[in-house]
């Protein structure tokens, strides 16, 4: 857990990964999952 409290601290230093974090948190479940799933497809 120490590791990933550690890399998220790092990545909060980041220009705009408090946005995303807030838009994240906004989210619903399943806009969520919807996002995650395009994403996926875009890979």
């Amino acid at each position: 857990m120490a590791e990933y409290d550690a890399l998220v601290s790092m990545l909060r230093g980041e220009a705009g990964f408090e946005s995303a974090w807030e838009e994240g948190r906004a989210m619903s479940t399943g806009q969520a999952v919807e996002l995650a799933l395009k994403v996926g497809d875009a890979l």
